[in-house]
This record gives structure tokens, C-alpha cells and sequence, in this order.
């Protein structure tokens, strides 16, 4: 009779070496990203007013894994969780920009 416990186990064992074997390279850094006025001006009314009071700042990160690099935006008071991210660091602040309008908003923590 076939022992499956003691195969099951083996082959679990090899699936792990092998993702161990892969080299993965990831290198991430985070900051705060300050908006322009301008840019202040583009977002959603109710929640620039919010903004503007916390000093018009958010978290950014940015992450490089396998040599591609991604931006994320965050931004979580007031009850607001608004997180995007893209490639390329404009497009980040602008899609940002575009999920502060009332439409785009979901308050809760």
C-alpha cells in the first residue's frame, strides 16, 4: 500500500527548495509625496479640504522587483483609504488626483 502522508510531505519539500532557488530581487523605499497647488486644485473638494489640513501630504512607495519599478500612492486619515499605483510616478499622482472626487471616494477604515 502506497504511504501518501510520506509522498505528500516529499513532494512538498521539493516544491519548497525549488521557490527557494529562485533569486528574487526586491528593493522597496518609502517617503511622503507633497502635492502642488495645482495639483490640489485638480482633486475632489470635500477631501482637499482634508488634505490641505494634514499638509497636503501622502505616503509614497517605491518598489523594484525583478528591475521593474512601481509607485504607490497612500493616503489613510480622516477616514479616507485611498491607495493607487502605477509604473511611472505622474501617472500615480495623477490617478491619485482622479480618486479624490466625491464619485471615486470610499470613507471607511
Amino acid at each position: 500500500m502506497v504511504d501518501v502522508v510520506k509522498i505528500l510531505g516529499e513532494l512538498i519539500k521539493k516544491v519548497e527548495e525549488r521557490e527557494q532557488a529562485i533569486p528574487r530581487e526586491s528593493n522597496s523605499i518609502s517617503a511622503t509625496i507633497k502635492f502642488t497647488g495645482k495639483e490640489l486644485a485638480e482633486m475632489g473638494k470635500e477631501f482637499q479640504k482634508t488634505f490641505e489640513a494634514t499638509g497636503s501630504v501622502a505616503r509614497v512607495f517605491k518598489t523594484i522587483e525583478n528591475g521593474t519599478t512601481s509607485y504607490e500612492i497612500r493616503y489613510r486619515r480622516n477616514g479616507y483609504n485611498i491607495s493607487v499605483s502605477a509604473f511611472d510616478l505622474k501617472e500615480t499622482k495623477q490617478k491619485f488626483i482622479e480618486s479624490t472626487r466625491t464619485k471615486n471616494i470610499k470613507i471607511g477604515a
